[in-house]
This record gives structure tokens, C-alpha cells and sequence, in this order.
């Protein structure tokens, strides 16, 4: 019988691009073997750079672990990228908006 733990970690690594970010973390939630292939940074920058479009990391940056700022981050408020930009704002903006309207609902 073949084991989770046979199968090689670049297959693993495969496994968890193809898989979208709520399916990464429960399969990284399986057996240490999993949990220790879902600290791979390269697979969170690829999970940032695919599902937002944007690089977190520069080079010679520090910061907060790629898959830190994907769960404590992107999960949150990932959706609300790009509203920034929104011009319909007037002088303060559309992310000095939304804050107000997250405050009222909260």
C-alpha cells in the first residue's frame, strides 16, 4: 500500500498549486508531512501572484512570510484590492470609504 509520505514532495507541491488557497491550508492540516511542503514561500508567491495578480516579494525585502500575508491578509480583505483606485470617491478615496462602510456593518 502506497503512503502520502511516498509520493515525492515536488508531486505534493503540484498538487497544492492546482489547489485553490481554502483547499491548501486543509491539506497542509493532514499530516506533518503535508504541513511542512505548505511552508514552501515559493508556492505562496505563485498562490499571490495567480489568484491577485501582484508581488509581495522584492528582492532584498523583509516582511511577513508569504503565506502569513496570504491567510492574515488576502484571505481578509483581498477583495477589496484595487478599490483604491476606484475615482468615483470624491477627494478621500475609495479605501477611506470602504473603512467607514466596514465599521457600520461590523
Amino acid at each position: 500500500m502506497v503512503s502520502l509520505t511516498d509520493i515525492p514532495p515536488e508531486v505534493i507541491l503540484r498538487i497544492f498549486l492546482q489547489l485553490p488557497a481554502e483547499d491548501c491550508f486543509n491539506l497542509a492540516n493532514t499530516c506533518k508531512f503535508t504541513y511542512q511542503i505548505s511552508k514552501i514561500e515559493l508556492l505562496w508567491d505563485t498562490k499571490i501572484k495567480e489568484d491577485y495578480g501582484i508581488n509581495v516579494k522584492k528582492a532584498g525585502s523583509s516582511g511577513p512570510s508569504s503565506i502569513a500575508f496570504y491567510r492574515h491578509v488576502l484571505c481578509k480583505y483581498g477583495k477589496l484590492l484595487g478599490i483604491w483606485q476606484a475615482t468615483t470617491y470624491g477627494h478621500y478615496g475609495g479605501l477611506f470609504q470602504v473603512s467607514i462602510l466596514l465599521e457600520y456593518f461590523l
